[in-house]
């Protein structure tokens, strides 16, 4: 299973790249690139209340792991967050 496969699911929310030859070549590289992935995702989320985000995180884990209709992820109605 790929990373690109875990973002297509909803499993993981985004993808850090890694510098050329892998992360630990670059670790200072890797450490800003992680920072600002996690930035960029609380960004995302300040503006939603406390309700939207609990009910966005319910959502997320109850579709993990639904297949072709055995369990079925009730939609809520939520921001949209990439």
């Amino acid at each position: 299973m790929t990373a690109k496969d875990l973002l297509n699911f909803g499993i993981i929310d985004d993808i850090v790249p890694e510098p050329l030859g892998g992360a630990h070549r670059e670790p200072k590289a890797v450490c800003t690139l992680v920072g600002k992935a996690i930035t960029n995702q609380l960004f995302d989320l300040t503006d939603l209340s406390v309700e939207q985000l609990l009910a966005h995180r319910e959502h997320k884990y109850r579709k993990i792991g639904a297949v072709g209709g055995l369990l079925h992820a009730q939609p809520i109605s939520t921001p949209s967050i990439q």
